[in-house]
């Protein structure tokens, strides 16, 4: 499944330089989702599953060369960093 949520990269105009990705592990419709583009990906059953998932994606995406990062929405206006690809992966592994 998360085929489609590290596939969808992004360049700037003069293709030297990659954009970074975001993942952002939302509560839409009282479901845990993960917003990556504007597109809404899950359900999860937890919030720590759609975290696992989006890390799996990000961490895919920083191994072909794209800076990526999850982010967790806490309230309406505030997220949280939760994991970026320089970190160590088995650290969310519990």
């Amino acid at each position: 499944m998360f085929t489609n949520l590290y596939s969808e990269r992004s360049t700037d105009r003069d293709k030297n330089h990659m954009a970074a990705e975001q993942y952002f592990i939302v509560l839409h419709n009282n479901e845990w989702k993960i917003s990556f583009k504007d597109k809404h990906y899950g359900p999860y059953a937890t919030q720590l599953e759609a975290i696992e998932a989006a890390v799996d994606a990000a961490y895919a995406m920083g191994e072909i060369g794209i800076d990526a990062q999850v982010l967790v929405q806490e309230s309406e206006h505030e997220l949280r960093t939760e994991w970026t690809y320089d970190q160590n992966f088995s650290t969310l592994r519990r």
